[in-house]
């Protein structure tokens, strides 16, 4: 199956700065793909020119294989919120939905149905203003929704809001991709994209770091074993363990922590009991999505 969306050296320039620089990635159907980087990326740039607000200054990009020098040919089948919604504040969910329907064609059914789908339904009659922020976001993916599109785009969308209203976004964005959806979601908040995301994209300074699935980012990078043993004494051997096995190692919140392979757990447990050392502590832990990015944009957590 082609991509759902494409882009070949997908490139804008505003004078001498260069937001995005020579971007390609290819977005797989009926997945959540992340889109990540840190602000300045070129995250919403990108974003724009995906949805024909703005010209490429070079290189082309395609959606439903449609090049997006046509936006009329793929708009019709694309659902978007960007920067946040905007709404009557005085108005209500529901008219809110009902004013965009009719400047949209869309049948008024299509709002009843969106704002069950949202979990808004038994506030569909409350003004907008009276709305917390993880409400007022599912209103506008309701929005994005209306003209029940192939693809949906986000900027953004758990910027700012709490644990639960994330919670709340999580659960539909799940929801909604498993319903055929192609979900592409920019944010900086990368503990979330770790949960729901199944394909990223990373970006820094404009450029494409990474692509691919999130499980292949998070596996090619610096698997650790935490080890402690029952005296503080015990640190210096295990690290000399460590070191002679061809691992490197830190002490960090009362324990050893050895960048090594899963597989080297077994080694180490039999060198620190030959060694007259009880460990009572030997654990695999791996790399966040955090980590990982920054791991590979080479910057500071």
């Amino acid at each position: 199956m082609a991509a759902i969306i494409s882009a070949e050296n997908l490139t804008k320039k505003y004078g001498e700065l260069v937001a995005v620089d020579h971007v390609s990635f290819e977005i797989p159907a009926g997945a959540i793909t992340g889109f990540v980087g840190p602000n300045g990326a070129g995250k919403t740039t990108t974003i724009r020119m995906l949805l024909g607000l703005v010209k490429p200054s070079a290189g082309n990009a395609r959606i439903l294989e449609h090049s997006i020098a046509e936006p009329e040919a793929y708009l019709p089948f694309v659902g978007a919120m960007i920067e946040g919604p905007a709404f009557y504040p005085a108005l209500s969910g529901r008219e809110n939905l009902r004013v965009l329907a009719r400047l949209g064609d869309f049948p008024y059914e299509r709002v009843e149905e969106l704002l069950e789908l949202v979990g808004l339904a038994d506030r569909a009659t409350s003004k907008f203003k009276t709305y917390s922020l993880g409400m007022k976001q599912r209103l506008g993916i309701a929005a994005a929704l209306l003209p029940n599109p192939k693809v949906l785009i986000l900027d953004e969308p758990v910027n700012g809001l709490d644990p639960a209203g994330i919670h709340e976004v999580r659960n539909l964005l799940r929801s909604l991709a498993d319903s055929g959806i192609s979900i592409f979601v920019s944010s900086h908040i990368l503990s979330e994209l770790e949960v729901i995301a199944d394909h990223l994209v990373v970006v820094d300074h404009g450029k494409v770091l990474f692509q691919g699935a999130t499980k292949d980012l998070l596996a090619a990078h610096k698997p650790r074993l935490a080890v402690k043993g029952s005296s503080p004494t015990d640190f210096r051997l295990l690290q000399d363990i460590a070191t002679a096995a061809g691992f490197t190692s830190e002490i960090s919140d009362e324990q050893l922590v050895v960048t090594a392979p899963e597989s080297f757990a077994g080694e180490l447990n039999k060198r620190a009991f030959a060694s007259g050392i009880t460990l009572t502590l030997l654990q695999v832990t791996r790399p966040t999505l955090e980590e990982s990015f920054f791991e590979i944009t080479g910057g500071e957590k």
